[in-house]
């Protein structure tokens, strides 16, 4: 039993893994589309930069500056020789005023415009570029996730052939159950996984006083809660945490270099791993099925 148990345990444990592995995936993926989905800046519309259209503008509105003091002199009551050619005088300074007030500004619109024109257009290229590189990027998990899914798939169907076998009630065919039952067995606090003091009793008995956590979810939300009274399985979570964080960070520097992520030789020596360990599991079913134990 101890030994059945061992291979559930292993299997489980590996797609617990997998599953976490292929979650950072899609978490990179839909980093990497917020990247390609990035809207470009609109640029501003040019404005006018015809020299003949700047000047006549000037001197309008130079002009009118001229005619509103030519009648401003007048209402305040220079009608006499003197004051009419002071007004003109006057007229004329504001007429170059504005006009030479006018276009500085145009000028200045336009260096703006030549400054804000020129930002948009390398911040534009930039966010292109980002945004071919975040495809071929998801392009490459993508790979990767399907050579997971074939894995992950190829390790369920085995784990069906062991749960199939129905040694363990249906209820019990999970991740935390099967490890605390390899934990009764192993350190001999049971032999058999039903009657009163049976595997299963124990089992429904710790969830029942609370001294274990049932859920998997729970579990993972504070890890160190069940430290003392599921530790196998608190060490077995820790080491695939590790085993995933490792293989996150690896096929992060990888991809963000644009490489291969399966000529990768840390991610190969996993699907190697992956490989050989339901290798290994299809031999000792065969085994059993030959000697007709488990």
């Amino acid at each position: 039993m101890l030994s059945y148990l061992s291979q559930i345990l292993s299997l489980e444990m590996k797609l617990y893994e997998m599953e976490e592995i292929r979650n950072q995936y899609c978490y990179q993926i839909q980093n990497l589309n917020n990247i390609v989905q990035k809207n470009l800046y609109d640029d501003k519309e040019k404005p006018e930069g015809k020299w003949e259209t700047m000047i006549l503008c000037g001197l309008a509105y130079g002009f009118f500056g001229f005619i509103g003091m030519f009648i401003l002199m007048a209402i305040l009551g220079s009608t006499t020789e003197r004051g009419m050619l002071a007004s003109s005088v006057v007229g004329i300074i504001v007429c170059i005023g504005v006009f030479i007030f006018w276009i500085y500004g145009n000028m200045q619109d336009k260096a703006a415009w030549r400054r804000n024109h020129a930002w948009v257009q390398d911040t534009n290229a930039q966010i292109q570029k980002n945004a071919q590189n975040a495809n071929r990027e998801i392009q490459l998990i993508n790979s990767e996730i399907n050579r997971l899914d074939s894995n992950y798939n190829m390790l369920l169907n085995t784990l069906d052939r062991l749960y199939n076998a129905n040694v363990i009630y249906p209820k019990y065919r999970d991740l935390v159950a099967i490890s605390s039952f390899y934990e009764y067995f192993s350190s001999g606090r049971c032999s058999q996984l039903q009657g009163h003091e049976g595997a299963y009793n124990i089992y429904e008995n710790e969830l029942m006083g609370r001294t274990i956590i049932g859920k998997l979810d729970d579990i993972l939300y504070s890890l160190d809660s069940i430290r003392e009274n599921q530790y196998l399985l608190y060490s077995e979570l820790q080491r695939s945490n590790q085993t995933v964080n490792r293989l996150s960070n690896t096929i992060n520097n990888a991809v963000s270099q644009l490489q291969d992520i399966s000529r990768n030789q840390e991610v190969i020596a996993y699907n190697s791993e992956v490989t050989r360990k339901n290798t290994e599991v299809i031999k000792w079913i065969s085994v059993c099925d030959y000697l007709n134990i488990r």
